[in-house]
């Protein structure tokens, strides 16, 4: 199968587009020149779950009005038949000699119109756009030969093959030398293509090919996961060459709403975007990171809880030793509502009393708690950050960071170096919640400096973690937060979250104000 383009004066004398198709049926020859006539579509229900390349009901209608048109088709078993058409006025269907498939052809265009000619560009100019379009198509349809003639010349030859192929002949058989193949899938989605070697990048975005469901498109979402992907590790002004297929529920997308149809609108936006951002990021970085440890890792041991129960033990002593607190006991009773006090305290009051749980002191344990929470044989949950956070960083901030990468990475901290004086900060365990990625890193970074001179890398490692556990807590959202589940996750650790959170009984707060059975002391 083959599609055969024809142009002379970048189209303004001729455009003639041939297929060795199945052809229209002579009954709907006439039809396929109404506006918003379609030969895709069964029934209304299918605009939902659109296929195919979709559908131009207006297209051959306004191009023929300002034009003449000649549309020819032949079916097999039947004799071929054509309609003309001269500035929008239709003429009758005729027999005519043509091959199966189907010819449109357009002559003199604008010839009705003569004032719209002066927008259009140079010959050149538009038979580079036209060239474009067969590239666009070819490489979604590595099955189709490809035919295109400009003024006599054929310009352009596209035999069929197999899609590497293919895009080797489009884009170039550098391209295709330092590509790197991608085929991912995760929820529904599937991206398969090939993205050229970042150091080949050019200097516009003219080799930039991406495609939902064999469509071609351009799309702002995408755009822009790609070029967050790509942020740090492309020289500025340069642009990555690819070539890009996503597939996608039908359903989960709407083709419909533009009139080219090179735009969409996504049901769900943010996860295609960061389906592809993800996935880009982990082909373009790999799992070789930019801090490689100097020899395999010791693993890292669960830290001790000695130096916990020791404060436990040293704060019941001094509850004990003053009659107006008491330390935590039991479970904590069901609440609905909390207050945050000073964006520290998170406050509750019930009918046993009063629950005060200290927010930081809280996020702290509990971010160390999960950190050494993961076997060291199991791999961390972790999300990619949208914006990484980038920081300045020391010559003696990259040597810390440099022994203990492997050991962070484990936890599910992924740091990159950028140049000789940055660091991004690119992924962190999701069991961390939301934080300020970028006052973590600063935080992490401040504390680098005063790192122990500590040549084993295992007790650096574990020093690091408890820094790491410190800054989360400290850069946690200050929003108030549910505090039944907090308590119940703070009772679970070593220590059961001593000094994070105490409980004020009647008695106790009847003790603070100075009065017991109504009586003053």
């Amino acid at each position: 199968e083959k599609l055969i383009v024809e142009m002379e004066q970048g189209g303004v004398r001729l455009i003639r587009v041939r297929d060795d198709g199945r052809g229209i049926h002579p009954d709907d020859l006439a039809l396929a020149l109404d506006r918003h006539a379609t030969s895709k579509l069964a029934d209304a229900s299918g605009l939902e779950r659109i296929r195919s390349l979709g559908f131009r009901g207006e297209a051959l209608p306004s191009i023929a009005s300002v034009s003449r048109l000649r549309l020819c088709s032949g079916i097999r078993g039947e004799r071929a038949r054509e309609i003309r058409v001269e500035g929008g006025s239709n003429g009758n269907v005729a027999p005519v000699a043509h091959p199966t498939g189907t010819t449109v052809e357009v002559r003199d265009l604008f010839f009705n119109v003569p004032a719209r000619r002066k927008f259009l560009r140079t010959d050149f100019t538009e038979n580079r756009h036209a060239r474009e379009v067969v590239h666009r198509l070819a490489l979604s349809h590595s099955e189709l030969e490809f035919r295109l003639g400009q003024d006599g010349k054929h310009v352009l030859r596209l035999s069929p093959s197999d899609p590497a192929r293919r895009v080797s002949a489009v884009l170039g058989p550098a391209f295709a030398k330092e590509a790197r193949t991608i085929d991912l899938e995760a929820e529904g989605m599937r991206l398969n293509g090939w993205i050229g070697a970042l150091n080949l990048a050019r200097q516009k975005a003219d080799q930039q090919y991406f495609y939902l469901n064999g469509r071609w498109l351009r799309d702002r979402h995408v755009n822009h996961a790609v070029r967050a992907a790509c942020q740090d590790l492309l020289a500025p002004g340069r642009f990555p060459s690819f070539v890009l297929m996503l597939e996608i529920d039908p359903a989960a997308v709407d083709v419909n709403v533009h009139p080219t149809k090179s735009e969409v609108r996504f049901r769900d936006p943010r996860s295609v975007h960061d389906f592809l951002y993800a996935g880009l990021r982990q082909l373009l970085t790999g799992s070789k990171h930019l801090f490689p440890p100097p020899k395999p890792p010791p693993a890292t041991p669960r830290p001790t809880p000695a130096k916990v129960r020791e404060t436990l033990q040293a704060y019941t002593a001094l509850a004990a030793s003053r009659p107006g607190t008491r330390p935590p006991s039991g479970p904590a009773p069901s609440r609905e509502a909390a207050t945050l006090v000073e964006g520290r305290f998170l406050v509750e009051a019930g009918e046993d009393g009063v629950t005060v749980v200290d927010l930081p002191a809280a996020r702290r344990q509990l971010a160390a708690a999960r950190l050494h929470r993961t076997p060291a044989d199991e791999r961390p949950v972790r999300r990619t950050l949208l914006f990484p956070a980038r920081h300045h960083a020391t010559a003696r901030q990259i040597r810390a960071l440099e022994v203990c990468s492997a050991g962070l990475e484990r936890a599910g901290v992924v740091l990159d170096r950028i140049g000789p004086d940055a660091v991004v900060l690119r992924e962190l365990p999701t069991a961390l919640g939301e934080v300020d990625a970028e006052a973590l890193l600063a935080g992490l970074l401040a504390a680098l400096e005063d790192a122990p001179a500590d040549a084993d890398p295992k007790r650096q490692c574990a020093w690091l973690l408890e820094v790491l556990a410190e800054q989360a807590g400290a850069a946690a959202q200050p929003e108030a937060t549910a505090l039944s589940p907090l308590l119940e996750e703070l009772q679970r650790i070593d220590g059961h979250g001593a000094g994070a959170w105490l409980r004020l009984d009647g008695e106790i707060l009847a003790g603070l104000l100075g009065s017991r059975n109504g009586k003053p002391d």
